[in-house]
């Protein structure tokens, strides 16, 4: 037997997913919408008539915007199969255009469709007797959950998460994050820390200067000066040592790597107390629980994440022993309303990662 890309679209359209055609260009800001720096950096992106354009770096964007222009209102099962682009010449692959075949389900919520986009991943390499390899689950709606007990604002959170990869690695570790961090507040006026009511910006801008004689300086600096500057130290502080306290938490979390019975006993610690946290580590455990018995290893790792401006619960890859992703996926229920519907829908899918895919069944 020979790999085979068609048959992995053959595969998909026997589960029920129809194959729906995309645009090969778009308008960049269809992409950019759901991106992180990962993807934008890799975007294909050209300039005509005054419009940004962009080669497709995925189909789940164009899937997502096809469902709200064509004002669906039921659950749809859509798969794609074709060239994506990235401009990654540095990346072990090295390629710029390279196969992708997925699928979508759109407009079903719960750990059911979760499951069944799960199952299908799966049973489509079984399919083609690919057998040596992991399925590796997180959450991303638990792990952002647990985060905003360090009352972080958007742009601390996202500093954080997109540095925690560098939290287990032994070149780098939580000294070279801190070091970032320092460089982040000293470059950056947000505070990175939501004040309590009592603790606005305004209110203490206010208080310092009714403080102060009208018109005092001090060295050439006014009043106004002087309290914007102290207001910005205090922040930066503040921001610190919440971002310091966070960290500490990542680093457990992320320590996270074992099969379900262990891995969620491990969870319950983090949880407890929390009954938001609670809920969705039980929506999650059940979700896990449904999963068909493959004999194929399943590893529960909670800070797995994809890309984190764009997944809001469940993320999974499906791995080789070296590590490498066969294919991956996971639930974004808010890219619908970014790209212009009034409300989220529920929404999860995966794609296979063709070379990868291919190179395994050569080598095995």
């Amino acid at each position: 037997m020979t790999f085979s890309q068609s048959a992995l679209s053959d595969y998909l359209a026997r589960a029920g997913y129809t194959l729906i055609e995309t645009p090969l260009i778009e308008p960049a800001e269809l992409f950019l919408t759901k991106a992180g720096d990962a993807i934008i950096e890799r975007l294909f992106t050209f300039e005509h008539g005054g419009k940004q354009f962009a080669l497709r770096p995925e189909f789940t964007a164009s899937a997502a915007q096809h469902y709200v222009k064509q004002s669906i209102q039921h659950a749809v099962r859509w798969q794609f199969n074709g060239a994506v682009f990235e401009n990654a010449p540095h990346t072990a692959a090295g390629h710029e255009q390279r196969a992708s075949i997925g699928a979508e389900l759109i407009g079903e919520a719960g750990d059911e469709a979760d499951v069944e986009i799960m199952r299908l991943a799966v049973g489509g390499l079984l399919d083609q007797q690919i057998s040596v390899w992991q399925l590796v689950v997180g959450h991303v709606g638990l792990t952002r959950h647990l985060l905003q007990a360090f009352a972080l604002d958007a742009p601390a959170q996202r500093f954080l998460l997109n540095h925690r990869q560098y939290l287990n690695n032994a070149q780098t570790g939580k000294a070279y994050i801190i070091e970032r961090l320092d460089h982040y507040l000293q470059t950056n006026t947000l505070s990175g820390i939501r004040l309590d009511a009592m603790a606005q910006p305004e209110q203490a801008f206010s208080l310092m200067l009714s403080n102060a004689q009208p018109g005092q300086a001090w060295g050439g600096r006014t009043r106004e000066d002087i309290a914007r500057r102290l207001i910005r130290k205090q922040q930066r502080a503040a921001s610190r040592a919440q971002i310091i306290a966070a960290l500490d938490f990542l680093a457990a979390w992320d320590s996270i790597r074992a099969a379900p019975e262990n891995a969620f006993t491990q969870i319950s610690r983090f949880t407890q107390g929390d009954a938001a946290a609670q809920a969705l580590a039980t929506t999650w455990r059940k979700t896990i629980d449904q999963l068909p018995q493959t004999g194929i290893p399943v590893v529960i790792q909670p800070d797995l994440a994809r890309t984190w401006d764009y997944y809001t619960g469940m993320v999974f890859e499906l791995r080789t022993a070296e590590g490498d992703s066969l294919a991956g996926g996971g639930r974004y229920d808010d890219l619908t309303r970014l790209l212009g519907s009034q409300l989220g829908t529920p929404a999860v899918g995966f794609a296979y990662y063709v070379d990868t895919i291919h190179a395994q069944f050569e080598a095995h």
